[in-house]
């Protein structure tokens, strides 16, 4: 058998194809073998809740039903996010969903700051670039 180290260096180096497909495959097959047993789990969650009434051993047990399942559902989204992981997608609306509307006021600038401005664009102008910019 060999070493852990040895596996993942072997999925890293582009030598080793066959095996980085073969590891995947394995991979993506124990991620559905996951996910069926969580419906089993699921499923059997019922039968777990039937003790007796008061004593709270049927929500200990429902709980940790649960957390099996969760810990798997973590695993395959971790091994397949694609398929099993959350899926993020950030939309950028306006207001009620519409466009976003943008807008440009113009303002008036200072003496000052026009004078300013107009030294920076002198010494902008006089700047000798750099080959191969245009």
């Amino acid at each position: 058998m060999p070493s852990t180290t040895s596996v993942y260096r072997w999925i890293a180096e582009d030598g080793h194809q066959g095996f980085r497909d073969s590891y995947k495959a394995a991979r993506e097959n124990q991620a559905w073998h996951l996910f069926e047993e969580m419906l089993i789990i699921a499923d059997d969650i019922p039968s777990k809740a039937t003790c007796a009434p008061g004593t709270g051993e049927a929500t200990a047990r429902v709980m940790a039903e649960r957390e099996r399942i969760n810990t798997r559902k973590f695993f395959i989204s971790k091994i397949m996010p694609r398929m099993f992981g959350d899926k993020v997608q950030q939309e950028t609306t306006g207001a009620g969903g519409g466009a976003i509307k943008t807008e440009t006021k113009a303002i008036e600038l200072t003496p000052e700051l026009k004078a300013e401005l107009h030294k920076i664009n002198e010494i902008s102008m006089n700047m000798v670039k750099p080959e191969g910019i245009e």
